[in-house]
């Protein structure tokens, strides 16, 4: 083999691409552990800061990245608060993955002065438009975490005092007092905090802190979060009575019950938890979650009536119907499904409806006439739910439903921009695949439309793209 001819890097680079060089110097680092050492020598000041680190500047410089370039939520005009989270937040997950090496080092406490940093600035910009974009959320969600367990890391550095871990949960209530997170974001924050003020107490003290702070809650939500912590640190005590009593004097809190219930269970007493789990409630959610309780008892018992009579409960107030649907169907004997199943679907789901679950259920049951008509009675995803379910038609439905398709695109539209004349040309490309009653229509349906709308040249121009 012929050595290679003599080849400047300059010279490479002009023909290989960034992605190409960046995934050979990643594959060849990973066999020469001296790239990596003449790499982290390179950067040793910024992996290890050895340098003196501006921890203020450092999670600043992130917050940046601002950019007001989304449409407002609300209104879909453009708001000038509106900001884009998610650049932040990338780059203040690659801070923290920084600043978790520091914490793990000589440098715990500017690990944890960028993690505090990073809690007090999101508060002081949290908005509205925050939570209203999901990307934003979850963005923020990961963001946060990432830092609750930096925040975690850090203080188990022994460089760390306890004189320095209090001032930290100081100034962690600090920064919860903002009330500035929702959706449980501070939940990690506010345990970072009680862990540090309950280190070095007695089990009584700790308890007497935890009943303190239950109190003080102002809102149900979070006084039952309270109360569960209490509930599962009297149990991890083995002091079952306590939190017993703790049940009995609040046994509206869903999550008590629940645990309690649970003993009960676990002590083999489980009519007792039966009738627990039966109590009255108000609402489709602890309807469900009492019948789920219940479900497992009954499984429990080997009670099949029962448990024919949870699931049928389930299918109706619970979102997992065809999974219910499935353990209905290999219990009830075959004789008696049909009846039972329909009478489940009727009570279950309007006329109109299909939805993932229904549509499965009725593909498994060969029910292709109700599958039909549900598909027809789509008013706005006619063509959508036609393709998904295209196999499971006969071609004389798909036909019918190309019919009322036709009807629908030759109604009268106005002028439109270029960007929905090319929606409605990719709906006709979609029809015509239906079948070949699917391009005579669109065929048809293109004509109509260099006939009367002859004088819009943008209309025109995409209905060359038509592929029949």
């Amino acid at each position: 083999m012929s050595s290679s001819p003599n080849i400047s890097l300059q010279q490479i680079m002009e023909v290989i691409t960034e992605k190409e060089f960046n995934a050979f110097s990643m594959s060849y680092a990973n066999c020469h552990p001296e790239m990596v050492e003449a790499l982290a020598k390179r950067y040793k000041k910024k992996l290890f800061g050895e340098e003196k680190i501006d921890c203020q500047s450092e999670v600043l410089a992130c917050y940046k990245y601002l950019k007001t370039s989304r449409g407002n939520y609300y209104n879909r005009g453009w708001e000038p608060h509106e900001t884009d989270w998610d650049y932040v937040h990338c780059h203040l997950i690659k801070l923290i993955k920084r600043a978790t090496i520091w914490a793990k080092g000589s440098h715990p406490k500017e690990a944890i002065e960028v993690g505090l940093r990073i809690l007090n600035e999101t508060a002081e910009r949290y908005a509205d438009e925050f939570i209203a974009d999901q990307y934003d959320f979850d963005y923020a969600d990961m963001c946060l975490d990432e830092t609750d367990e930096l925040l975690r890391t850090a203080l188990r550095n022994t460089a760390i005092t306890k004189e320095e871990k209090l001032n930290v949960a100081d100034r962690l209530e600090t920064i919860l007092k903002m009330e500035a997170f929702d959706y449980d974001i501070d939940e990690g924050a506010s345990s970072i905090m009680e862990q540090i003020r309950q280190e070095n107490l007695s089990d009584d003290e700790q308890l007497a802190i935890m009943w303190r702070q239950a109190n003080e809650c102002k809102t149900i939500y979070i006084k039952g979060r309270k109360l569960r912590e209490i509930w599962d640190f009297l149990l991890a005590l083995n002091r079952t009575d306590e939190a017993i009593a703790v049940y009995k004097k609040y046994p509206d809190y869903g999550d008590l019950r629940e645990r309690y219930g649970s003993l009960l269970e676990q002590q083999n007493l489980l009519d007792d938890a039966l009738k627990l789990y039966k109590e009255k409630s108000n609402n489709r959610v602890d309807r469900v979650r009492w019948t789920k309780c219940c479900l497992r008892i009954y499984k429990r018992q080997g009670d099949n009536c029962n448990i024919i009579e949870s699931l049928k409960q389930l299918f109706l107030d619970d979102h997992d119907e065809f999974e219910y649907y499935q353990q209905l169907k290999s219990l009830i004997p075959v004789g008696q499904w049909e009846g039972i199943r329909d009478k489940l679907i009727n009570r279950r789901f309007r006329k109109d409806d299909l939805t993932d679950s229904l549509g499965k259920i009725l593909v498994s049951e060969g029910l292709q006439k109700q599958l039909f008509e549900r598909i027809c009675s789509q008013h706005y995803n006619l063509l959508g739910e036609t393709e998904k379910y295209k196999k499971r038609l006969s071609i004389g439905h798909i036909d019918t439903i190309v019919e009322i398709l036709r009807q629908r695109y030759s109604r009268p539209f106005g002028v439109l921009t270029r960007k929905a004349y090319q929606e409605k040309v990719e709906e006709l490309n979609r029809i015509a695949k239906l079948s070949t009653a699917g391009k005579v229509v669109v065929k048809e349906l293109v004509e109509q439309y260099r006939n009367q709308y002859h004088n819009r040249p943008a209309l025109l121009e995409e209905l060359k793209k038509v592929k029949v």
